[in-house]
């Protein structure tokens, strides 16, 4: 069962994230738009890639996937909003995660809207493996975007 992380005002965690997608691919969604993450997984809760479902983790802005980012245990995917509470959390988050955290291995794809389609400019030089605006991405595309991701995952690295 999917689970939703609400971060409270101390802090902590109201529930506990599934840290682990020991039975499905480990997927990040980072969106400030609660809206995007409903329609992410009803698009994707049928989606199985080599006979495992997709586990999601929400959080909704920069110090909520910061504070969650580090407990992750082999997450596959990130679905990353380009532009959260500033122009730059996203590219934070990035270098976060390829940097601090050293992941190389887990994909991102950074989602935007069509205002921010210059903000690609900004992710040049990261490792970040798809940025798509997502007014372009309709439940098919999205399916091909995160099958091309799990697959560059396991083609990575042991363990899939």
């Amino acid at each position: 069962m999917d689970e939703l992380l609400f971060i409270e005002d101390d802090g902590e965690a109201e529930t506990t994230p599934p840290l682990r997608g020991a039975d499905g691919w480990l997927v990040l969604l980072v969106d400030s738009d609660g809206d995007s993450h409903g329609t992410t997984r009803m698009a994707l809760r049928h989606f199985e890639f080599h006979g495992r479902p997709l586990r999601f983790v929400s959080t909704f802005s920069e110090p909520e996937t910061m504070h969650v980012l580090p407990e992750l245990v082999a997450p596959a995917l990130i679905l990353l909003e380009g532009v959260l509470a500033d122009y730059d959390s996203g590219v934070r988050i990035v270098r976060t995660v390829r940097d601090d955290l050293e992941n190389h291995r887990v994909q991102i794809i950074v989602r935007t809207s069509g205002a921010d389609l210059a903000g690609k400019a900004r992710y040049a030089g990261l490792q970040i493996n798809g940025f798509v605006l997502k007014a372009e991405v309709d439940k098919r595309t999205l399916e091909r975007l995160v099958a091309n991701a799990l697959d560059a995952y396991c083609l990575a690295g042991p363990q899939c």
